[in-house]
Protein backbone atom coordinates (compact mmCIF):
# COMPACT_ATOMS: atom_id res chain seq x y z
CA UNK A 1 0.00 0.00 0.00
CA UNK A 2 1.78 3.21 -1.06
CA UNK A 3 1.40 6.28 1.61
CA UNK A 4 1.48 9.94 0.35
CA UNK A 5 4.28 11.79 1.85
CA UNK A 6 3.51 15.87 2.59
CA UNK A 7 6.23 17.21 1.15
CA UNK A 8 5.68 21.39 1.79
CA UNK A 9 8.15 23.46 2.82
CA UNK A 10 7.53 26.75 4.83
CA UNK A 11 9.74 29.30 3.95
CA UNK A 12 11.29 31.60 5.91
CA UNK A 13 8.62 34.25 4.95
CA UNK A 14 6.42 32.31 6.83
CA UNK A 15 8.23 31.35 9.67
CA UNK A 16 5.75 29.78 12.45
CA UNK A 17 5.79 31.70 15.63
CA UNK A 18 3.92 31.25 18.85
CA UNK A 19 2.59 34.45 20.51
CA UNK A 20 4.66 36.82 22.17
CA UNK A 21 8.33 35.17 20.41
CA UNK A 22 10.31 37.51 18.46
CA UNK A 23 12.86 36.74 15.63
CA UNK A 24 15.87 35.65 16.70
CA UNK A 25 18.11 39.10 16.45
CA UNK A 26 14.90 41.31 16.03
CA UNK A 27 14.49 43.74 18.14
CA UNK A 28 11.37 44.79 20.64
CA UNK A 29 9.97 48.27 20.24
CA UNK A 30 7.20 48.62 22.02
CA UNK A 31 5.00 50.79 20.83
CA UNK A 32 1.92 52.72 23.11
CA UNK A 33 -0.78 55.01 21.70
CA UNK A 34 -1.19 58.39 23.13
CA UNK A 35 -4.65 59.98 23.79
CA UNK A 36 -5.43 63.75 23.77
CA UNK A 37 -8.34 66.32 23.66
CA UNK A 38 -9.40 67.97 20.55
CA UNK A 39 -10.40 71.15 22.88
CA UNK A 40 -7.12 71.07 25.31
CA UNK A 41 -4.16 69.45 22.79
CA UNK A 42 -1.84 70.13 26.10
CA UNK A 43 -3.53 67.02 27.58
CA UNK A 44 -1.88 64.18 26.48
CA UNK A 45 -2.60 60.66 28.33
CA UNK A 46 -1.41 57.10 27.76
CA UNK A 47 -4.77 55.66 28.17
CA UNK A 48 -8.17 56.41 26.78
CA UNK A 49 -10.40 58.43 28.88
CA UNK A 50 -11.69 61.89 30.00
CA UNK A 51 -10.26 65.03 29.55
CA UNK A 52 -9.74 66.49 32.81
CA UNK A 53 -10.30 70.09 32.13
CA UNK A 54 -13.49 69.97 29.46
CA UNK A 55 -14.81 66.09 30.11
CA UNK A 56 -14.69 65.33 26.23
CA UNK A 57 -13.47 61.74 25.28
CA UNK A 58 -9.68 61.61 24.70
CA UNK A 59 -8.95 60.53 20.83
CA UNK A 60 -5.83 58.64 19.80
CA UNK A 61 -3.06 61.09 19.30
CA UNK A 62 -1.64 61.16 15.46
CA UNK A 63 2.46 61.03 15.45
Amino acid sequence: MKTKMNLSYQSPAQDHRHAGSTAQGAATATISTRYTCTMHPEVIRDAPGSCPKCGMTLVPLRE
